[in-house]
């Protein structure tokens, strides 16, 4: 009489854990950099585009402090912000993060071409 084998050995369910923990040890880190790598480009956009806010508020301050007062409490808020979220990378990184919220910015400021 041959048994039939219908079910997981528990050495092979504890080689599948083993295997799904090493990717989740390789995966979990790179997921938590890229979060905060848009986090930080998300914060530079922000602040440019409260910095704009503020330039424009400026040239007719009349009426307008406490806007400039919340404005700057924004942009001091997301300062320390992005100071925090800097730590994680490297100067070089920090440029092209940069580079890339400014190009972002130009894109949405860009009218729509045309098809």
């Amino acid at each position: 009489m041959k048994r039939r084998r219908s079910a997981f050995t528990l050495v092979e369910v504890m080689i599948v854990v083993v295997i799904l923990g090493i990717l989740a040890a390789i995966v979990l880190p790179q997921f938590g950099r890229e979060t905060a790598r848009s986090e930080l480009i998300a914060e530079y956009q922000t602040v440019t585009q409260l910095e704009a806010q503020k330039t424009a508020l400026s040239e007719k301050p009349e009426g307008n402090q406490e806007q400039l007062e919340q404005i700057q409490a924004n942009l001091d808020t997301h300062a320390k912000r992005i100071e925090q979220l800097e730590k994680l990378f490297s100067c070089a990184e920090r440029t092209n993060l940069k580079r890339i919220a400014v190009e972002r910015e130009k894109e949405a400021k860009a009218p729509p071409s045309p098809k």
